[in-house]
């Protein structure tokens, strides 16, 4: 992938995926409570784009599609599809202490005012995309416990007992 092909992925197509909320809307025919086509595509797509970059740059694109998460003004249903794929890719030592003060910002700027189940969701997926791509080397002790701890335990993330904690 070129370094414009990366940019317009974190730019306009980011863009479009974080803010067109009617992308997911059920096309006609799909079952209620069945997962949108554009949900089903984003995982796939972004494990394409990483199988095509070299590890620094994989690190890199990682950390960049949480600067553009953290940039773009978005919706619940938007941010709990990209949230999910970047807990299922497959693991990259890629963020360090800014990713982490990113995530944290996207978190009290994005999530907070959605529903609980929405909100739960979403950060159930942040906390486990954090223990998939944070760099044990570049990620100091005090940045993630303040990231872990805007996680919010009424919300059903991060409760003791659970297998999130404990593979946190």
């Amino acid at each position: 992938i070129t370094m414009g092909f990366t940019q317009f992925i974190l730019g306009p197509v980011m863009s479009k995926l974080l803010q067109d909320t009617s992308l997911y809307n059920r096309l006609e025919g799909e079952k209620l409570g069945s997962c949108p086509v554009i949900g089903q595509a984003i995982l796939p797509f972004l494990t394409k784009c990483l199988d095509m970059l070299g590890s620094a740059e994989k690190a890199q694109f990682m950390q960049d599609i949480i600067t553009a998460l953290s940039r773009e003004p978005c919706g619940a249903i938007p941010l709990l599809y990209a949230t999910q794929a970047l807990a299922s890719v497959p693991p990259i030592p890629a963020w360090g202490d800014a990713t982490l003060a990113q995530i944290r910002q996207v978190v009290m700027t994005h999530v907070m005012t959605n529903n609980i189940t929405l909100r739960g969701a979403i950060q159930c997926y942040f906390a486990q995309a954090i223990c998939n791509m944070a760099d044990v080397e570049q990620v100091s002790l005090q940045q993630l416990a303040s990231t872990l701890a805007c996680l919010e335990r009424d919300d059903g993330c991060m409760v003791r007992g659970t297998s999130l904690w404990g593979q946190v």
